[in-house]
């Protein structure tokens, strides 16, 4: 809630917006669900910078948690490929990848994502 409150002053802030999508992809593992303004802000995050990793994490993520793998694939990838030696961007790029090949017989993971 404090997030949504502070999200006008700072809509600009793309530290702010990976928080905030990172606060909202988490929450979902916790049954709350605002994956579709979580959607929305790593868009907003992307549309500021596509140099750093963090906003391809955050949306692959979260299309994950929708249900979205080949989405969440592609932009899992394009972190990914901005950086193949961070380790957190091969982590989720190579799990969202094995549950998108077997999307029927494995359960969905969830994601401690260090940002």
């Amino acid at each position: 809630e404090t997030y949504k409150t502070y999200l006008p002053r700072y809509n600009n802030n793309f530290r702010y917006l990976i928080e905030y999508t990172n606060m909202i992809n988490s929450a979902f593992i916790f049954g709350v669900d605002e994956l579709k303004v979580g959607e929305e802000l790593a868009k907003q995050a992307l549309n500021i910078s596509q140099l750093y990793p963090h906003p391809f994490w955050m949306l692959a993520v979260n299309l994950y948690y929708q249900g979205r793998l080949e989405e969440a694939l592609q932009y899992a990838k394009l972190g990914y490929d901005l950086d193949p030696t961070i380790e957190e961007s091969k982590k989720i790029y190579e799990t969202i990848e094995k549950h998108s090949e077997f999307k029927k017989t494995t359960k969905q993971s969830f994601f401690y994502i260090t940002i």
